[in-house]
């Protein structure tokens, strides 16, 4: 009787193991979607951001936004410093270089700029990593 009960109880053990993993299966298809559910890199060349911040549900918008910038600053300045010096560069050239070129020059140049801003990002993280 004893090799017999204890195949049952194990029998038992195995069920509610697999009734323990399809209620977790359950409980997580059914789970709302979080930001923090995706998967993210240490450090991403674009921002100095070194924490993610969870919103606080007692924080105000004020308070998400303070710490929000408090948290980007230097990336924040970067961004904004790279699209003030293309558009500035962008709408030089085409009034003085490429004047009698029609509207959609003005706007592919601009375009340009999305990669133009990866591109440059990424290489200065590449140099920043051989030094």
């Amino acid at each position: 009787m004893g090799a017999r009960a204890e195949a049952v109880r194990a029998v038992g053990a195995r069920a509610e193991a697999v009734r323990t993993v399809a209620v977790r299966a359950e409980a997580v298809r059914y789970r709302p979607f979080r930001n923090t559910d995706v998967f993210r890199r240490e450090r991403s060349f674009m921002t100095d951001a070194d924490q993610i911040d969870e919103p606080d549900p007692d924080e105000s918008l004020a308070d998400r936004v303070r710490s929000h910038v408090r948290g980007n600053r230097t990336g924040m300045l970067q961004d904004l410093a790279f699209a003030i010096a293309w558009v500035t560069l962008v709408s030089v050239l085409y009034d003085v270089a490429f004047s009698t070129a029609p509207q959609w020059v003005l706007y592919m140049f601009m375009l340009a700029g999305i990669p133009a801003y990866f591109g440059f990002f990424l290489s200065l993280d590449i140099a920043k990593a051989q030094r």
